[in-house]
């Protein structure tokens, strides 16, 4: 379905370095922006990137929008300070967390630190057990006055994680209601909201996470938003959410831990599409912005969900989309440690100072200086040639390091690619054949300014079928989110046994979640009648630790043996085998509503007459070889073109060696293979 004549969409993603936008006209013609981020005030960045787009916004329907506000809220620690009210006896969950180590030779280890101090943690005399009986009622006189201790004391927002609140969460209700009562505009997180799922450390943790970037969440948005409005905009703002769906901006306030991976995940959607558009089943997708790169394994058209993730070490107990993440970007500086050994990343340059190429005081040598040293990057045609490199600097900062380790400038930029090249293999191996999936099968969907100077090198490396590289591959997070469609995931608990479970008790609470979705999208003007529901279940074998997602046909609620089937299938396929003669719990039931996104129909690429490659004389591993310069857009369709080469355009630069040949397709993406 199209959207009305003259409705627009824009997609604005924030990195670390740089700001992407990509505008779609009714009529699907694409514009884009990129420009450099402004960390300090990142909305400012945003707000410059859109009026750059479009400078009259009374004609834009719907901006969608993704960040690192949240993530990189919590790496800094830069969140609000946070009040806990918990179940007497519970007071130390967050530093007792579980007994896992992430590191079982560290003689040193210590656990992570909590978000949360143990003097900001209130306990409750109440009590409900599993089963529901209450033994203590929940006290409001109580409530009152350990929530006046705290706010008193100077907490900015207040997470309640209450003994089995996942099932009954009438305590917790209580609890908000008298807060509000008292303080109506504080802000207060219930973790039977947030993650209504057994696991009391986890659920807490999540909660805590929620409440510790929701003000900065909520002050960010409300930035944004009086910039627009300012400027005319009366239309929808929807925000990415880390499960690759988006959401309007008034339900994000009450969910803000499902932004953390906002940024990446919109690459990750764009990277579905693309992959079905082109009958590719099988890709593993390859970000590499400005500060790090995310890798994600796409099986059958579509991504993995993760129930529960980390971040810092602390986990977050919501669907994401299961990404790794790795301190490798262009931006990543290089240093020698103490042991003689050179390291890239994870202290990246960002976008201020940024790399020393850029001219703006940065010092230490990065990828992106590394890559202008080599010659694949050629500083006058950076960001289509609006911004200059200062290829010197990057001379000077790359020589400083090579003195270090004995080479000059050139063996300094040849050693960093190679370091950055192998944080970036593990980060691909860990989402492939650890996880027992053969990288041979996959295409590598790369994407990010800084990808294709290193996609070749990985894809060769793993063996992989090749490597694809999309339209617009600087801005490809950004047009992901504009082919986002809304989306939210609801998890409940149902303990039960498959041999014991009721069909109509699951039906029945499966109808409960579908009118919650529809009561919530309703509340905000959305179409409910274009709601569609998946579900799935999250099952185990009796005693084991841990679950595994097992999609649910709703007109098969009542078949224990296809369900059972489908769980044991999905255990071999994670773990290489199956206790077929063992029957299995299930433990959650997980309801994902989506409205699918209207968008216009897509243009193809506009293809230019061919241009004459430049030839150019680099040193490529120690070998002075000729090099073709190639202008993308006037690569001609079905036409391959054989390597050494470099292929520029505004937002990328990629490098091609001997042995390989590219070609683009109909639709604008290039296509990279190995010679036969």
């Amino acid at each position: 379905m199209t959207r009305p004549t003259g409705e627009m969409q824009i997609g604005v993603e924030i990195g670390g370095t740089f700001t992407d936008l990509v505008m779609e006209d009714a009529d699907g013609s694409l514009r884009t922006v990129k420009i450099p981020s402004t960390p300090a005030t990142p909305e400012q960045g945003a707000l410059e990137a859109v009026l750059q787009a479009v400078p009259d916004l009374r004609s834009v329907a719907t901006i969608l929008h993704g960040s690192t506000v949240a993530t990189n809220g919590v790496l800094e620690r830069k969140g609000s300070r946070v009040g806990l009210l918990v179940t007497r006896g519970f007071r130390d969950l967050l530093d007792l967390q579980r007994q896992d180590r992430t590191n079982l030779y560290q003689l040193k280890y210590a656990k992570p630190a909590p978000l949360v101090r143990r003097e900001d943690i209130a306990e409750l005399t109440e009590r409900i057990r599993a089963d529901g009986t209450i033994v203590h009622e929940v006290d409001p006189d109580e409530v009152k006055k350990r929530a006046e201790g705290l706010i008193g004391s100077g907490v900015e927002s207040l997470a309640v994680c209450l003994l089995h609140a996942y099932r009954y969460p009438q305590h917790e209700l209580l609890v908000r209601e008298v807060v509000g009562r008292h303080w109506p505009s504080f802000p207060v997180t219930l973790s039977h909201e947030i993650a209504p799922e057994y696991r009391e450390y986890e659920r807490a943790s999540t909660t805590v996470l929620s409440s510790y970037v929701m003000p900065i969440i909520e002050a960010y948005l409300q930035r944004f938003e009086a910039g627009l409005e300012q400027r005319g905009f009366a239309g929808d703002l929807h925000v990415m959410q880390s499960n690759g769906g988006a959401l309007p901006a008034v339900l994000i306030r009450r969910h803000a831990v499902r932004t953390l991976l906002s940024g990446p995940a919109g690459g990750v959607t764009a990277a579905k599409s693309i992959a079905l558009s082109s009958g590719v089943d099988e890709v593993i997708t390859f970000d590499m912005g400005g500060t790090s790169t995310d890798v994600c394994l796409i099986q059958n058209g579509g991504a993995n969900i993760a129930p529960q993730s980390e971040i810092d070490h602390l986990p977050i107990r919501v669907p994401m989309l299961d990404i790794i993440t790795v301190g490798a970007g262009g931006g990543s500086i290089a240093s020698v440690d103490a042991g003689g050994m050179l390291r890239v990343g994870p202290r990246s340059a960002g976008a201020n100072p940024g790399p020393a190429c850029y001219g703006k005081g940065g010092m230490g040598p990065t990828v992106t200086d590394a890559n202008v040293v080599l010659g694949l990057v050629r500083p006058d045609h950076f960001l289509g040639g609006r911004m200059p490199l200062d290829r010197p600097a990057a001379v000077e900062a790359c020589a400083a390091l090579g003195l270090a380790l004995g080479t000059d400038a050139i063996g300094a930029a040849r050693a960093i690619v190679r370091v950055v090249n192998s944080s970036m293999e593990g980060a691909l191996r860990t989402v492939s054949t650890e996880r027992g999936v053969d990288p041979r099968r996959f295409w590598l969907l790369c994407y990010g300014g800084a990808g294709g100077q290193h996609a070749v090198a990985l894809a060769h490396e793993l063996g992989m079928r090749g490597v694809i590289i999309p339209r617009f591959p600087g801005l490809f997070s950004a047009y992901g989110l504009l082919i986002s469609d809304l989306q939210r995931d609801w998890s409940a608990p149902f303990l039960r046994s498959l041999k014991a479970y009721s069909a109509a008790e699951l039906t029945d609470l499966v109808e409960e979640v579908k009118a919650h979705a529809r009561d919530e999208f309703a509340a905000v003007g959305q179409d409910v009648h274009r709601l569609r529901y998946d579900v799935s279940l999250d099952m185990r074998y009796p005693g084991q630790a841990f679950e595994l997602e097992v999609p649910l046909l709703e007109q098969g609620m009542d078949d224990r043996r296809a369900i059972a089937e489908a769980f044991h299938i999905a255990h071999r396929q994670r773990y290489g085998h199956a206790a077929e003669d063992e029957t299995a719990d299930i433990v959650t039931v997980r309801v994902t509503a989506t409205i699918p996104r209207q968008v216009a129909a897509q243009r193809g690429a506009t293809e230019r007459s061919a241009s004459p490659p430049e030839t150019l004389e680099l040193d490529v591993d120690g070998t002075l070889t000729q090099v073709a310069f190639v202008q993308r857009d006037g690569l001609v369709r079905d036409t391959p073109l054989p390597g050494p080469a470099v292929i520029e355009e505004e937002t990328s630069t990629v490098w091609m060696p001997a042995g390989w040949r590219a070609a683009v397709d109909q639709a604008g993406h290039l296509w990279l293979e190995r010679l036969a």
